[in-house]
């Protein structure tokens, strides 16, 4: 099965190292397609977009991923789940995208905080060889 994950880092950040290595302590067999579109705003305003290429190159399933709260956020801003649910699902809306085969993850608290209940996970992930 593929499955395609839309996330809100670069193209080599960390939930691009971290979710294959949760996939695979959760015993899930998928291969994974990134869309890695930059920050939440852009994942927002792209995801509609970057959905519908996900699903033509194959996925079954597509995934969107962000941080309620990024630590890049604008000065004063407030977390909404609701307002940042509302703003995704219009944006599959408006790209055609049919909302039963996408998946909302709204992370609560940075994606890689999730490792750090395994140290051996967490090492795996950080560790070169040559600064173990």
């Amino acid at each position: 099965m593929k499955i395609g994950l839309i996330v809100e880092s670069g193209p080599e950040g960390a939930e691009k190292q971290v979710l294959p290595k949760l996939m695979e302590k959760l015993d899930i067999k998928a291969t994974l397609s990134f869309a890695t579109l930059g920050d939440k705003r852009r994942l927002i305003v792209g995801c509609g977009s970057a959905a519908s290429s996900l699903l033509a190159e194959g996925c079954r399933k597509v995934m969107i991923l962000w941080d309620l709260f990024p630590a890049w956020r604008t000065k004063g801003e407030k977390p909404c789940r609701r307002d940042d649910r509302e703003a995704i699902t219009a944006a599959l809306k408006a790209a055609r995208v049919p909302t039963g085969r996408v998946s909302l993850v709204c992370i609560k608290e940075e994606l890689e905080a999730w490792l750090i209940a395994d140290g051996r996970a967490l090492s795996a992930v950080l560790s070169r060889k040559t600064h173990p």
